[in-house]
């Protein structure tokens, strides 16, 4: 609420809300509970405590500082499923709930009376973002990256946010996200853009550039990274040795990663110099997997069995493939350890690299 007076706690009438034109959430949550019932779909405001953490909320006090925002809920009906819908974000899809949102016990208040609910957070598939990275190596000096990001859950609101801009604003949003994963690009990003203001449409984002240089050179061949823009667990989520409380974190979320290089022409199957051993780490907190394939002739090679084929079969690119879940908003303090072992090797995996011997 930022109204000073009665109504930083008091909504205003349905009517004089609309007429005004504008409000803040508990006006919205009012509104739009107005707008559903000239539809026939019964719906309720919901008071609620924003937080991006979500801790253990206690109601046993009747305290007017429990909640600091309103939405509205939607009851299972004929033809509905129940829902939670806040009305002052903008750029979230009807099933997208923000972050702040999930988890909380919110109190629902009815003709008849207020009933306590908690929102549930979501399963970490509900929130994933797919990303597919292509670069082609044809040219070793001026190697060109294509990145194509399809965002679902709360990943698909950051993604309009960052883009639903002018265009110069959103030319800078795209050269830096490019410039965040690969360092220093050559001339301006190629773009294509959906629409950010369609929220019934999934998105897909598709930005190309040329780089200043992939990985690094050596007298052997060419080290390739198995990751861009790595997430540094250990540093941000687990960096101390020992905890007396509970780690708070985001909603659950999931990230799925393919990075496909497209090596030049003449390397073959026994060009592959070093390739790292495939990671898989499945915890109550932490789920990942990375395994790097090989493709020939638009076929994949298990890296394992390779050597024992042709070595002069040409090779057409190496595929980098990865996930990471974090599957909890809490870890308790008595998985903390093993939360943070499991952060370590993830951020160990993304460490290593691909080398492959490039002809002169």
């Amino acid at each position: 609420a930022w109204e000073f007076g009665v109504h930083g706690y008091q909504p205003y009438s349905a009517p004089v809300i609309f007429s005004r034109r504008f409000g803040d959430c508990k006006d919205k949550a009012i509104l739009m509970r107005a707008m559903l019932s000239e539809v026939g779909i019964e719906a309720w405001p919901v008071l609620i405590q924003s937080d991006q953490r979500r801790h253990e909320e206690d109601h046993v006090l009747p305290l007017v500082a429990h909640f600091n925002h309103c939405i509205a809920y939607i009851p299972a009906q004929e033809g509905v499923e129940e829902m939670f819908l806040d009305g002052t974000a903008r750029l979230h899809p009807l099933e997208v709930l923000p972050d702040s949102d999930r988890g909380a016990r919110v109190l629902t208040v009815r003709s008849d009376g207020a009933e306590e609910m908690r929102i549930a957070f979501p399963e970490a598939a509900a929130n994933e973002s797919i990303e597919t990275i292509t670069i082609d190596l044809s040219n070793a000096d001026a190697p060109v990256a294509t990145y194509v990001q399809q965002p679902k859950g709360r990943w698909d609101p950051k993604l309009r946010y960052r883009f639903s801009t002018d265009d110069t604003q959103r030319a800078e949003a795209a050269e830096g996200t490019m410039t965040g994963r690969f360092g220093a690009i050559r001339g301006d990003v190629t773009a294509e853009h959906p629409d950010y203001e369609d929220l019934t449409t999934p998105l897909k984002l598709t930005l190309s550039a040329q780089l200043e240089r992939v990985g690094r050179r050596t007298d052997e061949g060419w080290v390739l990274p198995t990751c861009f823009a790595p997430y540094r667990l250990v540093s941000g989520l687990a960096s101390e040795s020992e905890r007396t409380t509970d780690v708070l974190l985001d909603v659950p979320w999931a990230v799925e990663r393919t990075i496909v290089y497209l090596v030049p022409e003449g390397v073959t199957l026994d060009s592959l110099l070093r390739t790292p051993e495939k990671v898989t780490i499945d915890t109550k907190d932490i789920g990942y997997t990375r395994e790097v394939s090989l493709a020939v002739a638009d076929f994949d090679v298990d890296v394992s069995a390779s050597a024992t084929k042709d070595p002069v079969i040409p090779l057409t690119s190496v595929i980098v493939k990865e996930r990471l879940e974090l599957r909890t908003h809490r870890v308790p303090l008595e998985r903390y350890n093993e939360f943070r072992e499991a952060a370590r090797k993830v951020d160990a995996a993304q460490r290593q690299n691909v080398s492959i011997e490039v002809p002169q």
